[in-house]
């Protein structure tokens, strides 16, 4: 009979390797989900930053091009002068689109320019012709595109998209006029009067804007509420409409992602979109998918179904895959998962899992340089530890068998692994038959991490392994590790 004491080595090792892997494997995999948590975070932040950052940058060559273009054109006008246009009458005009405000909004000027909230003002034009830019105290800058009988002489009409700037203009309007008439004064008396009115006036500016928001924020809401009652019955009758095969289909929203998954652990160069119903357990798919294979043929097949509405037998024609786009992308998957299986090569870049997306499951691939720096620790910690043909290293919780294939190139390149086993062959074939040992929890799970582990060793003829399926969770839980670990590994 075998001695078990090598296995006996291996919980000691893997205990002291995995940092308390085994005793405290809960906390550990609690905390590698909240590290690949934070890793798609920073990643999504990543992409919204990188993708902020190009539009940034487009819009900055493309705002560099109209300054230059501007500068050109205007040293190229010689008759450009700034100059004191007097004082101006300025009111206001709203050019909001909404109808309960202030009109449509979207009108033509008489220059033929469009009506724009912060650059067009009308005036007279025998005064200010078209196109001339003005700067109006309190407002800013402003184009003149239009006129009308309302803006004859010194006075100019600016179009705004909201009521509160029409009333920052009503309120600017009267603090140049309180400045005025103070000016004009001789006493205190008269200088508190005029104050006293400009407040008065200020006052009801401001709860005409109150009581205008007021009326806008009413009627919106009478809007709004028309129109949810309007979506919400819409909602009603579309789901009374809806059949057997658009409730599978909102379960399949995110069945794409879910294909690289398959194909990395059941996939070979003979699948396609007729097939895959073959190659995957009913089980799986559904644990993965969260529809059976029965609902993904009736979504690419169609066929016969219930309508719950009628009652009635209807037709559904299927055929929601493109067969042609959906074997063309199998095909450049598998290619890929060849070209990236050497994981030896460290002029890689990447790995298949790069191509990969996480599942909602727990089948959450743990980032490649995260890897590296959970065996970097573990060597630091026990010095020259791959270096010892005796030593074992468990993975008790794999998700892709990275960890695995991180201490198995480090076993493999060690100097005094060469030197007991000057064979490259024969070192892997010692590698994977004494030394490593994995667990994955799942069977999809198991199935994608042989198929990363030994993906390299069509070449190597690599045969005996210790890589098994079992949920070691439920060892932790029931404090039942060793025994079972014992059970799986007798060999």
């Amino acid at each position: 009979m075998r001695s078990k004491r090598p296995f006996r080595s291996l919980i000691v090792c893997a205990s002291c390797a995995m940092v308390g892997c085994i005793l405290a494997s809960t906390a550990y995999s609690r905390r590698v989900d909240e590290l690949e948590i934070e890793r798609d975070i920073y990643a999504s932040r990543f992409q919204n930053w990188q993708t902020r950052a190009i539009d940034a940058e487009e819009n900055v060559g493309r705002l560099q091009t109209e300054v230059d273009n501007l500068t050109a054109e205007l040293n190229a006008q010689t008759d450009l002068t700034l100059t004191y246009a007097g004082s101006f009458s300025c009111t206001a005009y709203c050019a909001e689109e909404y109808a309960h405000i202030c009109g449509e909004g979207h009108g033509i000027t008489s220059s033929g320019a469009k009506v724009q909230p912060g650059v067009t003002v009308a005036a007279d034009t025998s005064i200010l012709p078209y196109g001339t830019v003005v700067y109006i105290e309190g407002v800013g800058l402003r184009v003149v595109q239009d006129t009308g009988s309302a803006v004859v002489g010194n006075k100019m009409d600016v179009a705004v998209n909201k009521v509160v700037d029409n009333y920052r203009i009503d309120q600017s309007q009267l603090e140049e006029k309180r400045t005025q008439q103070l000016q004009s004064c001789t006493t205190a008396q008269q200088r508190q009067q005029v104050n006293r009115e400009f407040d008065a006036k200020q006052q009801q500016s401001t709860a005409a804007l109150m009581e205008n928001l007021q009326s806008t924020i009413q009627q919106t809401a009478q809007e709004m509420q028309q129109t949810i009652v309007r979506t919400v019955e819409t909602n009603q009758k579309e789901q009374e409409k809806k059949g057997y095969e658009d409730t599978v289909r909102d379960h399949l929203r995110g069945f794409s992602r879910t294909i690289p998954s398959f194909l990395m652990a059941y996939g070979d160069e003979n699948v396609t979109l007729a097939n895959l119903d073959q190659i995957i357990p009913d089980k799986v798919f559904q644990e993965v998918t969260s529809i059976t294979l029965e609902q993904f043929r009736f979504l690419r097949d169609g066929g016969p179904y219930i309508n719950q509405a009628t009652g009635q037998e209807e037709h559904f024609a299927g055929h929601l895959f493109d067969p042609v786009v959906f074997d063309d992308s199998v095909k450049e998957f598998l290619n890929l998962k060849v070209k990236l299986a050497d994981y030896f090569d460290e002029s890689r870049t990447e790995d298949i899992f790069d191509y990969i997306p996480p599942q909602k499951t727990n089948q959450i691939f743990t980032p490649k340089w995260v890897v590296k720096k959970m065996v970097d620790l573990l060597e630091q910690e026990n010095p020259g530890c791959f270096d010892d043909p005796g030593k074992t290293f468990l993975d008790p919780y794999m998700k892709s068998g990275l960890y695995i294939t991180e201490i198995v190139k480090r076993l493999y390149r060690s100097e005094k692994m060469r030197q007991a086993f000057s064979d490259d062959n024969a070192r892997l074939e010692h590698i994977f038959a004494k030394q490593v040992y994995g667990l994955a929890p799942t069977e999809i799970i198991y199935r994608i991490a042989i198929s990363y582990i030994l993906g390299f060793a069509k070449d190597h003829g690599i045969t005996a392994h210790h890589i098994r399926q079992a949920d070691t969770l439920e060892f932790a839980k029931a404090g039942t590790m060793e025994r079972e670990l014992d059970k799986i590994f007798r060999d």
